[in-house]
């Protein structure tokens, strides 16, 4: 049998973007993106040979000697306004390998491979060897192409005469073109009745939801295999898989929980998902291999997905450089060992979860990824280095938690993060460098203990969140939308919000429990201030020297005996405090305080504590010209409301809700000037 051939090669780019997927036959409504052929058929002299389409491989099938390099006419149909180049009529010789294009409407392209089989030992049929006599039988016909379908075995129980022991009977086999199906009445040790296969549409041992019932299959060794679509093998008792000359593969499914040995070393491209697991159960753990190389793997069209190897301390992709999918690894607890070192890309999410020895994250060449995530697990990690130098784009999340001896971390091309930048758990940490940062959805660093400065000076950012970095006293940035500052009860200031002068959303600072003073020197305007702070019976002291203004002032008083705020004119929509035992007259300080929207003063957190709480008037508020509802309850001492007689001529009756102080007047009261009590 002689063939021809063209190095398969998959590359349908969009005109806006890149993929790694067939060429375009949707079904919708026209969009003009359909890119495939349809049919192509050759007329010889009146005969007609009708080309099979696998993918992008288009193969004619003709008799020995016929002779294809001339008089041969071309009947090609294309998707709806598609177009091919080179014009298949133009095309004089058909018995030599092609390349076409097709490109459709809106200028996608997709490239076909055509190829001639000489049916000298073709076999042109869907092929059942259920037995181990119809394997020998086969072989006895000298068959070296299968343009079709090869089944092997059956599944379910089956007589011992039934039982397929060897595939010697397929020595000569050395291409098929669509799918090799091996069933659990094989039950032989190997494959190496297919030493000489070559090619195969697809390669099943198995499915991806079903392991192959064969006990006895102990290894998979497929010699002169160079290309294949989808590969699935998955086995319990596969210990061995030796692949030495494949170059392609569309899709890569190795499910076996014995595997010991896995080779593929001049595996350079996989179109879609490459996948390695013990299971289909996730509890299942593989715990022989210990060490996965594809030294030569430099493109992944879909993703990468290793799981509960555990003994695996050796990960190598050391030609990888782009990965369009996504790159998994869990429960590979072992390892100590990861080379991506020239990933450039990862279109989807980078997840290493539970590497608690790994201590060296280097990816100096990736510039983009989806998302990163590396997790060595609760309280584990033994993290030295990261190594992240030509990192531009974040799309999704970025974290890094994990313990380790690390110093600081630079990320020095770094300019967005579109979802959570997360650092946590690195306690040594004393600095972090973000030179190039402009954008950032949500900053959260947890548990750098000796953090002092964080230099975000060219960053806008959503959100700010500091747990418990006690050493943090200054944060530069351009935006912040919402600061959380968390003390995690530990000693420490709250850091100062440097270039910052206005906080659109929230600004939360809770848990400093040994904290003396709050103060804020820098803010002028904030969309809501929750204050939840201090050394306990009114040890600390809060100061906004420069706001004027805010939507809503939520703080409670149990901690402060100062209140500051020299400039504050207005609150757009709420003032809510209570609690305020340690406050003395003076304490509370707005003197421009000129406009609330809803005043909620409450002295104590129930009536029978308001005793304790010492304020007598409302002088505080005397500047006050303009509120909607008014809410003052549980001062015990409280009875001089002067202060609030301003706002009496604008409020409505209904909005005037006083009780469970020592005088609490009506508003009709206030309407008669009662301010104080007789």
């Amino acid at each position: 049998m002689k063939h021809i051939y063209l190095k398969l090669n998959l590359i349908c780019l969009a005109i806006l973007g890149f993929s790694f997927v067939s060429c375009s036959s949707d079904d919708d409504d026209f969009a003009g993106k359909d890119n495939y052929i349809i049919s192509l058929n050759l007329n010889k002299g009146g005969e007609i040979f009708t080309a099979a389409i696998q993918g992008v491989t288009i193969s004619v099938t003709v008799p020995a000697n016929t002779d294809l390099t001339s008089g041969v006419k071309a009947e090609i149909k294309l998707a709806e306004l598609a177009k091919i180049s080179p014009d298949p009529t133009s095309v004089s010789d058909w018995g030599k390998e092609q390349t076409f294009v097709v490109t459709s409407h809106n200028n996608s392209k997709c490239e076909y491979t055509y190829q001639v089989i000489y049916t000298d030992a073709v076999e042109k049929a869907t092929i059942y060897l259920t037995t181990q006599k119809e394997v020998d039988d086969f072989g006895k016909k000298g068959i070296k192409a299968i343009d079709g379908n090869l089944i092997i075995g059956k599944d379910g129980v089956v007589a011992e005469e039934d039982i397929i022991h060897n595939l010697d009977g397929l020595k000569a086999l050395q291409e098929v073109s669509k799918s090799i199906t091996i069933k659990s009445s094989y039950q032989g040790e190997d494959l190496s009745g297919l030493v000489h296969l070559t090619s195969a549409g697809n390669i099943y041992l198995g499915t991806v939801a079903s392991p192959l019932l064969s006990e006895n299959l102990k290894t998979v060794e497929l010699p002169a295999l160079k290309k294949t679509s989808e590969l699935v093998l998955h086995s319990a008792n596969l210990e061995n898989i030796s692949l030495p000359q494949l170059r392609s593969a569309f899709c890569v499914q190795l499910i076996a929980e014995k595997l010991e040995q896995f080779s593929a070393p001049l595996l350079e491209s996989v179109s879609n998902d490459f996948v390695m697991k013990p299971s289909t159960n996730s509890n299942t753990k593989n715990k022989s291999l210990e060490e996965l190389r594809l030294e030569k793997l430099k493109n992944v069209g879909g993703s990468i997905i290793i799981s509960n190897i555990s003994q695996t301390k050796t990960i190598h992709f050391s030609e990888l450089a782009e990965i369009r999918g996504s790159f998994h690894t869990k429960g590979i607890n072992e390892l100590t060992d990861l080379d991506l070192k020239k990933l450039t890309l990862i279109g989807g999410s980078l997840e290493l979860k539970e590497p608690k020895f790994l201590t060296q994250l280097e990816l100096p060449l990736l510039t983009q990824a989806g998302s990163i995530e590396f997790d060595a697990g609760y309280n584990n990690g033994a993290i030295e280095k990261y190594d992240f130098s030509k990192l531009e784009t974040v799309n999704g999340q970025f974290i890094l938690k994990a313990k380790g001896n690390l110093k600081g971390i630079d990320f020095p091309a770094l300019k967005t993060v579109q979802g959570r930048l997360e650092i946590q758990g690195t306690e040594q940490i004393s600095s972090l460098n973000f030179p190039l940062l402009n954008s950032c959805e949500h900053i959260y660093f947890y548990g750098l203990k000796k953090l002092k400065n964080l230099d975000l000076a060219k960053a806008k950012l959503g959100k700010l969140e500091i747990i418990t970095c006690s050493a943090l006293t200054e944060v530069k940035a351009m935006q912040i939308d919402e600061v959380i500052f968390n003390g995690g009860s530990e000693p420490g200031n709250v850091p100062t919000l440097v270039g910052i002068t206005e906080i659109a959303g929230k600004l939360e600072i809770t848990s400093y429990n040994q904290t003396k003073d709050f103060n804020f020197p820098n803010l002028k305007k904030v969309g809501h201030i929750n204050m939840n702070s201090g050394i306990s019976n009114g040890g600390s002291t809060l100061s906004f020297p420069h706001l004027v203004e805010v939507g809503i002032l939520n703080a409670s008083g149990t901690t402060l005996n100062t209140f500051e705020f020299p400039m504050l004119e207005k609150v757009t929509e709420k003032w809510s405090t209570t609690y305020f035992k340690f406050m003395k007259e003076g304490s509370i300080v707005i003197p421009k305080l000129t406009e609330v929207k809803v005043l909620e003063f409450k002295g104590a957190g129930w009536a029978g504590d308001g005793i304790n709480m010492p304020l007598t008037n409302l002088d505080l508020f005397s500047e006050l010209k303009k509120v909607e509802t008014v809410i003052i309850e549980n001062w015990g001492n409280l009875v001089d409301y002067k202060g609030l007689k301003n706002i009496i001529p604008t409020l409505e009756k209904e909005n005037w809700k006083v009780k469970d102080n020592k005088y609490n007047p009506t508003f009709e009261q206030m309407l008669n000037g009662d301010y104080v009590q007789k």
